[in-house]
């Protein structure tokens, strides 16, 4: 029924939103590859969410961010900001698992990273 219940049901141990910007809800929760990609949708101006279990974030990606921001709850983001194409990523690891949040707004993106917390599995 909702993140949280997935996290548990499925013994996942993600950061989910606690806090989402107006007018942004989660529509569902896809496991892509079997115990290895977990993909959040949502609404609207969130393009993407995904979690790669049990890797970091890879070097090529690394190369060519354009800022690094660590948050109040201490992710260390790695902006990739895509002016041709009106896009942003924002990449950051926890726990060994890297994660990749996109979209049209830089604030709407992070405010929803900061507002991430842990679900135990």
């Amino acid at each position: 029924s909702n993140v949280h219940d997935f996290s548990e049901k499925e013994n996942y141990n993600i950061l989910t939103p606690t806090i989402l910007p107006e007018k942004v809800d989660i529509s569902s929760v896809i496991i892509t590859k079997p115990d290895k990609e977990i993909v959040i949708t949502f609404t609207s101006r969130v393009t993407s969410y995904m979690i790669t279990m049990d890797e970091s974030i890879p070097q090529a990606i690394m190369d060519n961010v354009d800022e690094t921001y660590i948050t109040p709850n201490n992710l260390v983001c790695y902006i990739l900001r895509m002016e041709d194409v009106g896009s942003v990523q924002i990449y950051f690891e926890h726990n060994g698992n890297y994660y990749s949040i996109g979209g049209t707004d830089e604030q709407i993106l992070l405010d929803i990273i900061e507002s991430l917390e842990e679900c135990k599995k």
